[in-house]
């Protein structure tokens, strides 16, 4: 019998819902925009880039924000949006220029 009250415990347990942690990091976004490059999904690409300044930006992290800047300056040379990756290189080159190194 005790058996059974194991069994039926475990076995409610497995049918409760799973937590599900949002992954949300600098390392993640890049991980995805890397993907999209290699697949040539380069307006993918781009989403994950904004998601990567977004997330440095939240955490005040201006090295990441200018390194991720400088990333999407690169994307949209690739798509031939010259104006977008010049604003895109000078804000990366401001905020590098921002933050004093360690």
């Amino acid at each position: 019998m005790n058996y059974f009250f194991v069994f039926i415990i475990f076995f409610y347990s497995s049918l409760l819902p799973q937590s599900t942690e949002k992954t949300d990091s600098i390392l993640y976004y890049t991980s995805l925009k890397n993907s999209s490059i290699q697949t040539n999904n380069y307006k993918e690409a781009l989403l994950h880039t904004q998601k990567a300044i977004l997330y440095a930006t939240r955490n005040k992290n201006i090295e990441d924000q200018a390194l991720q800047n400088y990333n999407l300056g690169k994307i949209y040379f690739g798509l031939k949006e010259v104006d977008n990756a010049i604003e895109t290189f000078s804000k990366s080159a401001t905020l590098f220029s921002s933050f004093k190194p360690l």
